[in-house]
């Protein structure tokens, strides 16, 4: 049932109950780590680096590592030039693409790992599963998965062996419904990021990610 969340809040808003539905899940075992922060940062398709350098930013210093994923075909050579700078040693991320040979994707796996680096762009095919870096504390979706189960890959190289972990959706206002699906898929509540870099207090999302909230997440620094 993809919409239960929002069928049990109905429920009690159209007088079918008079208190919302339990509901129950009977699989066995936890799709992602129950520590995790969901959070989703909406823009214009324009201003996606924008927003992206904004999240990067507004990380705290205590961050570990950072993984970005990227659909196939954006130019990510280009946009690691573009985030240089924004790790302590100055230098651009490292990138994880289909056209490396293998022993540059095994050099930036093992700057990840070693604390060299501590930014990394890939696409979603190349680390999304399998990868460990187990001091990875920050996944950013630079665009949105196209399945619950890519999701649920890539919001996994983060929060490893019990640790803290933050996962960020950029998205466009059109596409806040394709993420209330996978968040109902995978029954999660998703906050809003500007609300996280705004409060102390973070508040839970919601099961619905509401449109009328929805607004350019940040202005060109």
């Amino acid at each position: 049932m993809p919409q239960r969340k929002y069928f049990a809040s109905q429920c009690v808003s159209r007088g079918w109950c008079r208190t919302a539905p339990r509901l129950l899940h009977v699989q066995p075992g936890q799709l992602l780590p129950p520590q995790l922060r969901h959070a989703y940062a909406v823009c214009v398709e324009a201003k996606r680096m924008a927003a992206l350098r904004v999240l990067l930013k507004a990380q705290p210093a205590s961050a570990g590592a950072t993984i970005v994923f990227c659909k196939e075909g954006r130019p990510m050579e280009r946009m690691a030039e573009a985030l240089a700078g924004l790790q302590e040693s100055g230098l651009p991320p490292d990138v994880l693409s289909d056209g490396q040979h293998l022993g540059s994707r095994a050099a930036a796996v093992r700057a990840l790992r070693d604390g060299s680096r501590t930014l990394l762009l890939s696409t979603y095919g190349m680390s999304a599963r399998g990868l460990d870096i187990p001091q990875c504390s920050h996944i950013i979706l630079f665009d949105l998965p196209k399945t619950h189960e890519a999701y649920t890959h890539a919001a996994g190289r983060c929060g490893r062996m019990g640790r803290p972990g933050s996962v960020t959706t950029i998205c466009t206002d059109k596409e806040l419904f394709v993420l209330q699906r996978i968040a109902n898929s995978l029954n999660l509540d998703f906050e809003d990021a500007r609300r996280s870099m705004s409060s102390a207090t973070r508040r839970p999302r919601s099961d619905k990610a509401s449109s009328s909230e929805s607004s350019e997440s940040s202005e060109s620094s």
